[in-house]
């Protein structure tokens, strides 16, 4: 069973997209560039305000038929599921098992078993302390430490 999207693109231009459900979002998106002209690895789908993974199928995606998505370039132009998200700096609080918390700017490409082995290796040492807040009791007492 096939499913349409239409793909609106840059200046107006539109292409409906015919793919099968147990395709990947990749499909629609190799279809309507090839069909526009444009360079695959520089563009990305976007349904509303959502970035589209483009390893998901499309049955799994849960986008209704003939849906309305839109390519919108990729951050830093590179290709990638993850939308182009790679060498941006996120935030990371861990709190470790003495309840102490350490907080640090890391690269987005970390994995999660990086960061988890790296904490076990002990290299928090030069973390920034984050302050731990409890609340306790009716007349919420607030400590922090």
């Amino acid at each position: 069973m096939s499913v349409s999207f239409v793909v609106q693109a840059t200046q107006g231009r539109r292409h409906t997209a015919r793919v099968n459900r147990d395709d990947t979002m990749e499909a629609v998106l190799r279809q309507a560039c090839t069909k526009l002209g444009l360079t695959q690895a520089e563009w990305a789908l976007q349904h509303g305000r959502k970035l589209l993974d483009d390893t998901v199928v499309v049955r799994m995606a849960n986008l209704p038929n003939n849906a309305k998505l839109e390519l919108v370039p990729r951050v830093g132009g590179s290709g990638g599921a993850s939308g182009g998200l790679m060498g941006e700096v996120v935030t990371v609080v861990l709190q470790l098992p003495d309840g102490t918390r350490v907080k640090q700017q890391l690269p987005s490409s970390m994995t999660l078993w990086g960061l988890l082995e790296a904490a076990e290796a002990g290299a928090t040492e030069g973390w920034e302390k984050q302050p731990s807040c409890i609340i306790r009791g009716a007349l919420r007492i607030i400590y922090c430490c």
